[in-house]
């Protein structure tokens, strides 16, 4: 299979995002329920917005908004 390149970062559209609680959209841009998502796929989502939180918003704390955020905070529950 060949290898998928990565959806570009959009600040405007992953601000939109994270508002909502139903889906995961991963760096290739597709989506999945948070509800079927494992322990170790939220983690990494996670992580993902950890990462790239200051590529989302221009703010002082990028991490802390983006784990505030509605849809960090159902992957949150999601994990545990």
């Amino acid at each position: 299979r060949a290898a998928r390149p990565l959806a570009p970062i959009q600040p405007t559209i992953w601000r939109t995002r994270l508002q909502q609680t139903g889906y995961w959209t991963d760096p290739y841009g597709d989506q999945k329920p948070v509800t079927h998502m494992t322990p170790y796929e939220t983690y990494m989502a996670l992580a993902w917005l950890e990462v790239n939180a200051a590529r989302i918003t221009p703010i002082a704390d990028p991490i802390a908004w983006v784990t505030a955020t509605p849809l960090a905070q159902a992957l949150i529950r999601q994990a545990s």
